[in-house]
């Protein structure tokens, strides 16, 4: 149970003191139950966030058009040039944590080259980009509006089936599966959910659902809303060199292991809790997706596994927690920011739902209250987000700032906002947007999209 904080703790998430008093008063409670397995750590959750570079060089991508409008969509065509990245650097894993081996980018071109006999020079460029989002920058999202744009000069005819049979496809294609897994965790209302806490102003809530085959697996998901700007509040948990700053519970600077980008990042760190009682280290594959039109920022982050080029051992005297976490940051207008995580628990034991919505709602007011406390910090004048949200050096901030943009975050954006920030955003499902495709045939076998709406 000391775990549950775990929950939000590498997404803007303050531990103050008040936050272990809360845990103290978790132990208190189990002791009444006098349980047997008391004191046993559940499986459970931790997690940080990417950060984002771009490295093309030669001749700018193509300009991209809308699929529903077919307008040219700058959000589809564009990519922020970051640093220069000739400097050494660890080469990206050739294993990720989907199970799916990848490929430098001269590989990645050797087999486009090899497979499309008789492409023209664009599609052969559009192609050679297409390798290198997917497996160099890992910005799948982009990618897909590529991929769209080569399946109507292909016409979805025979090219395009070879095209489909590429490997690096296949990544992509796997890439996009997880995107829609994170769409359904987050969004899902199936079962018996049930509501553990929500404040007065009915912005910040956690609810859980216990799997009916199993007690001790329980299900949670958190709903918060930020008076801030998407920008903001994810400059907080994506500086990680400002994590310890914030988060007094990590005991040494973070290490960002191999190269990072915007939508990709394996991060390593230590904590220290309830005075040195439970020392966990995090080590955490994150894989981000920010989608302009859909104005949101979702990532999926996940334990990594031994095995996996950048996998690194716990420090002696230090657990490693399980972690499979999913997250999405939804732009809610330019002074909004909706946060929702989707994950899971291994209990030591069953507990009755009871039970579960108390303790849920003794935890819920202190690890929410920490989260919008935090997250607020890079909006207060001369922290110390501000020069690394002007510099923008992997261009994430660009990005966003076209997710806040949005037509559909404009929509979301409540009537008015008083002084406190505290007006409701309107509850909001986000299912059909991580189920649209711009690619109309991702299957040589089948006319029809891998992921219809109506299944939805």
């Amino acid at each position: 149970i000391m775990q549950v904080p775990l929950w939000v703790e590498g997404h803007a998430t303050a531990f103050t003191p008040a936050l272990t008093r809360a845990a103290m008063t978790w132990l208190r409670v189990f002791r009444c139950c006098k349980r047997p397995g008391f004191g046993r750590l559940p499986n459970s959750t931790s997690s940080s966030d990417g950060r984002s570079s771009d490295t093309t060089t030669g001749s700018p991508p193509s300009q991209l058009k809308d699929p529903e409008s077919g307008e040219p969509s700058t959000s589809l065509g564009q990519v922020h040039k970051g640093p220069n990245l000739s400097e050494p650097q660890t080469q990206p894993s050739l294993v990720d944590n989907l199970g799916n081996p990848t490929t430098s980018v001269a590989e990645a071109k050797g087999t486009t080259n090899s497979a499309l006999d008789g492409a023209s020079a664009e599609e052969q460029g559009l192609l050679d980009r297409i390798s290198h989002l997917v497996d160099e920058e890992h910005d799948v999202l982009l990618a897909e509006g590529l991929l769209a744009e080569l399946e109507g000069s292909a016409k979805s005819g025979p090219r395009w089936d070879a095209v489909l049979g590429l490997p690096v496809f296949s990544r992509f294609r796997s890439r996009m599966e997880c995107f829609t897994e994170v769409g359904n965790a987050c969004f899902d209302n199936d079962g018996e959910w049930f509501q553990a806490y929500e404040d007065s102003t009915k912005t910040r809530s956690i609810h859980g659902f216990l799997d009916p085959r199993d007690g001790r697996q329980l299900s949670y998901r958190v709903r918060v809303q930020i008076p801030a700007s998407l920008r903001n509040v994810v400059a907080v948990a994506n500086e990680v060199e400002l994590l310890p700053e914030w988060n007094k519970l990590v005991v040494s600077a973070p290490e960002v292991v191999g190269r990072r980008t915007a939508h990709y990042l394996v991060l390593n760190y230590q904590m220290s809790i309830l005075g040195g009682l439970k020392k966990v280290d995090i080590c955490n594959e994150i894989w981000r997706f920010s989608d302009v039109r859909g104005g949101f920022v979702a990532e999926h982050i996940e334990s990594v596994p031994e095995g996996h080029p950048s996998y690194r051992a716990p420090k002696a005297g230090y657990v490693r927690p399980k972690t499979v976490l999913k997250n999405v940051w939804v732009a809610c207008g330019p002074q909004q920011t909706v946060f929702i995580q989707s994950g899971k628990l291994t209990l030591p034991y069953a507990l009755p739902r009871w039970l579960a919505a108390k303790i849920g709602g003794i935890a819920g007011h202190f690890i929410l209250e920490g989260l919008v406390r935090s997250s607020l910090q890079s909006t207060v004048p001369g922290n110390p987000w501000e020069k690394l949200l002007e510099a923008d050096r992997l261009g994430l901030y660009s990005r966003i700032g076209e997710c806040i943009a949005s037509k559909e975050s404009q929509a979301r954006q409540p009537p008015e906002v008083n002084e406190q920030g505290n007006i409701r955003v309107a509850d909001f499902d986000l299912r059909p947007q991580f189920g649209r495709r711009s690619i109309q045939r991702m299957d040589s076998e089948s006319t029809r999209p891998l992921f219809p709406l109506d299944s939805l």
